[in-house]
């Protein structure tokens, strides 16, 4: 964790992030860590949120020495065990899955989003520059970034990060974006749960069915992820053989609850553009950078551990702004290429029960999904557990 006495020759150099997300609000905490004092706007297009948020230990780790430890300990779920259930036409398989959190100190942990957002918040409103406005142009050159907001206000930045993700202004048109397939996902809460430390999840060959305890320990998120061009009529029918998804358990659920729309990066591309990163002087973290489904459980700890990345960079380093960016994209594009090639590698070696990652657009999800649950695996597979978030 960076501390105010590294900082660099260059502690005036104005940065300004962008979203109302928790990787936007641990990136503000970590700049003011080490002596910046960044411009926090909430932007505009925010990324799709889930009531929950799945941290992994070393995410939670790093929350926790920003001071939102406490409210963790009291709002949150320390998972003891992951029950999986694989459906498909060669039968129903089960396994239960028990955390290592013994070894590491901590175990992953489910918060409630908004309030951990809150937690992230210094208790001072005079100790952030936040403004609730959204960025309307943003233009580079030599000597900074000219943001202009809707409000009519410019203003130059030495630096901007993108943490929203989905701020259509900050994204150029030439930018190419990762491969992703479009999912859809419900998320209610229902009645019962038994176990506060336990979690429950159903993959079909359509669909992720995940039971999440509530830490106020009222009831059950329940959460629905599947293809996006899977139509809801189709959901009960078979489909080449394999068994689908009895809708007819959830339909009074889905009816009530609104629909939504997510996106899973194919983990299994290896052609993450660099600029995708990050380019001159602007950097995207988190789901900026690539987009990741709730279930995933990766949406924040990968996102902490961009911020991570590019604070360390900032302050550690005496180069010039585009200097710092060229070594943070450097850097996430050979940490997202040792993943891709460390969960593909490790795709059978395990316990966990995804469906074949070749044979549905699940796949992505499936991977990320056994990247998140690292510390629940086999400890042969501790270069998925994330324990050096930078």
């Amino acid at each position: 964790m960076p501390t105010a006495d590294v900082i660099s020759d260059y502690p005036d150099r104005q940065v300004l992030v962008i979203g109302d997300t928790i990787v936007a609000h641990a990136l503000a905490l970590l700049l003011r860590r080490t002596g910046y004092d960044p411009l926090f706007v909430t932007g505009q297009g925010q990324s799709t949120e889930s009531q929950l948020t799945f941290l992994c230990p070393a995410a939670y780790r790093v929350l926790h020495a920003l001071g939102a430890g406490e409210h963790l300990r009291d709002n949150g779920v320390a998972l003891e065990r992951i029950a999986v259930q694989r459906v498909d036409s060669r039968g129903d398989t089960a396994t239960t899955l028990s955390s290592s959190a013994n070894a590491e100190r901590t175990a992953a942990v489910l918060a409630r989003t908004k309030p951990l957002k809150r937690a992230l918040e210094p208790p001072s409103p005079n100790d952030l520059r936040r403004h609730e406005r959204c960025v309307e142009e943003l233009s580079q050159t030599e000597d900074g970034v000219a943001v202009e907001f809707e409000d009519g206000i410019r203003e130059w930045f030495d630096v901007v990060v993108d943490a929203s993700g989905a701020d259509p202004s900050i994204r150029s048109d030439s930018h190419i974006p990762p491969r992703h397939v479009s999912l859809t996902q419900y998320e209610t809460t229902i009645d019962g749960g038994s176990d506060r430390n336990y979690l429950r999840e159903d993959w079909y060959p359509n669909a992720l069915v995940q039971y999440l305890p509530r830490p106020d320990s009222s009831g059950t998120i329940q959460r629905v992820t599947l293809p996006d061009s899977d139509s809801r009529a189709a959901l009960n029918h078979d489909c080449d053989g394999e068994p689908r998804i009895p809708l007819a358990e959830f339909e009074d659920e889905l009816t009530e609850h609104e629909r939504m729309t997510v996106r899973q990066t194919r983990l299994s591309t290896p052609d993450l553009a660099r600029d995708w990163w990050g380019n001159g002087r602007v950097v995207f973290c988190g789901p900026s950078a690539y987009p990741v489904a709730p279930a995933s459980g990766c949406r924040a700890s990968f996102g902490i551990g961009d911020a991570l990345a590019f604070v360390s960079e900032l302050t550690h380093e005496t180069r010039s702004p585009t200097e710092i960016v060229d070594a943070y994209v450097t850097r996430r594009v050979d940490r997202f290429e040792t993943l891709r090639e460390t969960a593909e590698a490790a795709r059978t070696g395990h316990d966990y029960l995804p469906p074949d990652t070749n044979q549905t657009s699940l796949g992505g999800l499936a991977l990320f999904r056994t990247v998140a649950l690292g510390s629940f695996l086999d400890t042969s597979l501790s270069p998925l557990r994330l324990d050096a978030l930078g």
